[in-house]
């Protein structure tokens, strides 16, 4: 993922090609609720041979240049990669995928672009990151969660709207937190890993009624 930088610039077309190349996949969560979820990996595994072979071809420029260097557009591939993972291990339970997909698809974009395009302070522990980029990585991935898990799940078996938003504020708090960290795993693999294991905890029959108790 992009780092946030701390300046105010004009964003270049292939900082937009890029985000929008990530952001685009998500249309396939519109048919998961009516495809079983072996169709949807299908479609993830096209797309991930779309980034490693097509798009390289297609969209060089968005291409980051320590990636030119790799020979592979790791970004990509893991976003993919971990898209294809979850829906393995998730595919009984959709909207779990569906909730952390929108972090990857939209909130991470939106902190890349927001955080590129406006000046405000560094997260103290990572430079590379911004408070404005954080603030919006939270507030486009908890509309976009809720608006996933929400679809996914209406109908034919609704959740309270209060139990949505409770999973998708718990997701969104939690990837921004991640996002933050500079850690030396892929922020695509390190964010939706936090944000699925919370979503499954926070619904597992045995902790589902002390969470309600807690908030």
């Amino acid at each position: 993922m992009d780092p946030y930088r701390n300046t105010r610039i004009a964003l270049p077309y292939t900082q937009w090609k890029r985000q929008a190349e990530k952001a685009l996949p998500l249309v396939l969560v519109l048919p998961m609720k009516w495809i079983s979820p072996w169709m949807t990996l299908f479609f993830v595994l096209l797309l991930l041979a779309y980034y490693a072979f097509v798009s390289p071809r297609l969209l060089p420029d968005t291409i980051k240049p320590q990636e030119h260097q790799l020979g592979y557009p790791l970004g990509k591939i893991s976003y993919a990669g971990m898209l294809a993972v979850l829906l393995v291990l998730f595919r009984g339970k959709p909207f779990i995928v569906a909730g952390s997909w929108a972090l990857m698809a939209l909130a991470d974009p939106a902190a890349t672009l927001a955080g590129s395009a406006i000046r405000s302070p560094s997260i103290p522990w990572n430079r590379e990151k911004t408070v404005l980029g954080t603030a919006a990585f939270f507030a486009v991935g908890l509309l976009g969660s809720l608006a996933m898990i929400m679809w996914i799940n209406y109908p034919p078996d609704p959740f309270p709207l209060w139990l949505g938003f409770r999973l998708s504020l718990g997701a969104a708090l939690i990837g921004a937190a991640v996002e933050t960290l500079p850690l030396p795993v892929d922020d695509n693999i390190s964010v939706p890993t936090a944000s699925t294991i919370f979503l499954a905890l926070y619904i597992h029959p045995f902790l589902l009624q002390a969470n309600h108790e807690i908030w």
